[in-house]
């Protein structure tokens, strides 16, 4: 990381090697960073904040808002799966962190779900799962009712959310109501959309059925007379 010119991409790669799943290049590339950052005193408690356990509370409010929508920026539109992974990770992990930053990572972390790759949805389902079994532990300042809680965590552990697309977005629609979310008005907006046309569609069935029905009595009627 001595030269300049190769600084912020090094830095870049290391960084995003450490929350990877290979544990040797995990600890490989932490290890480069601390010694690139001078010592272990700042760069292990910057990593640590930043690692697996998602103690993120102490870094502040407005730094984490910013890397989750540069994050989400980042995976919008992403077709490498293996950065849609660290997005993915990155992401669940500020749900753990607690105030306006979980308000705005869980349905960002939730949006994952339906991702148009298998593996990420199955991934993200797998992280939010985690995060949601850290939620039972947590104090009633949460404000989910238990009840909601349990039956999200059921609906996330027994969803094959690599499925098909169809069917994830079926499952993961009442997510948003168990974890005191506002479903996105898009989604909203279609369904009651779709709602509106098959109510629309039986309407119309039943009066056009009924119209030919009653032109048949007629028309029956007029010949029986006529004869």
């Amino acid at each position: 990381m001595d030269e300049d010119a190769y600084k912020g991409p090094i830095f870049e790669g290391c960084v995003a090697s450490i929350g990877g799943l290979d544990k040797s290049l995990a600890s490989a590339a932490s290890s480069s960073v601390v010694r690139a950052l001078g010592g272990p005193s700042s760069a292990e408690l910057f990593l640590s904040r930043l690692g697996w356990t998602g103690a993120a509370d102490g870094l502040r409010e407005g730094l984490l808002l910013e890397m989750l929508e540069m994050t989400r920026n980042e995976a919008r539109g992403c077709a490498d799966v293996s950065r849609l992974l660290a997005c993915t990770t990155t992401i669940c992990q500020l749900v753990g962190a607690g105030g306006a930053v979980r308000e705005a990572a869980l349905p960002a972390a939730l949006a994952l779900l339906i991702n148009r790759f298998p593996k990420v949805r199955k991934y993200a389902a797998e992280q939010i799962y985690l995060k949601l079994l850290a939620f039972e532990a947590e104090d009633e300042s949460l404000q989910i009712p238990a009840l909601q809680l349990q039956r999200a965590l059921e609906l996330v552990a027994e969803t094959a959310w690599d499925g098909p697309l169809d069917h994830v977005r079926h499952a993961r629609s009442p997510l948003f109501g168990l974890l005191g979310l506002a479903e996105p008005k898009k989604l909203a907006g279609k369904a009651a959309d779709a709602a509106s046309r098959a109510a629309a569609v039986g309407t119309f069935g039943t009066d056009d059925s009924e119209s030919y029905s009653t032109l048949l009595a007629d028309a029956a009627r007029g010949l029986g007379s006529g004869m």
